[in-house]
């Protein structure tokens, strides 16, 4: 069986199964990120690298390109707006966590973001108990305060 790991750009609707959390946008007010901070700088970081390096992402990123860096506070605000430009930065930066992530826009659902890890990515010798505490300690490294991991999120997103 062939895993797609990758965004499908030819498909009206995806499935997304991991075990992990989902934050929306409206749950949060203006002041406040939707995503912890330290995740944002993380990902700003990732961003100014790549930048710096005339390296992307992915090759969807087309605008992001030929602008100047944007500054942080522009940065959070694209990636609360659901700008796929910039989410993709944050998307790039939880890969070398070997942390999977989806964002989908207000056309989708109401717009959001996914977090987690596959339970395909689970190794042989690790019982999912130790997968799970791996991956929420991994969580709150990330900034998230006591995060509570849901058992296969599978999200299915209408475009």
């Amino acid at each position: 069986m062939k895993i797609k790991n990758d965004f499908v750009t030819n498909s009206s609707s995806t499935s997304f199964c991991v075990w992990g959390i989902s934050r929306y946008p409206d749950d949060f007010n203006e002041s406040e990120y939707f995503l912890p901070e330290k995740l944002l700088r993380k990902s700003y970081n990732y961003y100014l690298e790549k930048k710096s390096q005339n390296k992307w992402c992915t090759p969807m990123i087309r605008s992001v390109k030929d602008e100047e860096s944007v500054s942080f506070e522009i940065f959070c605000d694209k990636i609360r707006n659901i700008d796929y430009d910039y989410t993709d930065y944050v998307v790039g930066y939880l890969r070398t966590l070997n942390i999977d992530a989806i964002f989908f826009h207000e056309g989708c659902e109401g717009g959001g973001f996914i977090l987690g890890r596959s339970p395909f990515s689970m190794k042989s010798d690790e019982t999912l108990k130790s997968f799970k505490d791996i991956l929420k300690l991994e969580l709150v490294n990330l900034g998230f305060d006591n995060p509570v991991l849901v058992d296969g999120i599978n999200e299915e997103i209408n475009y």
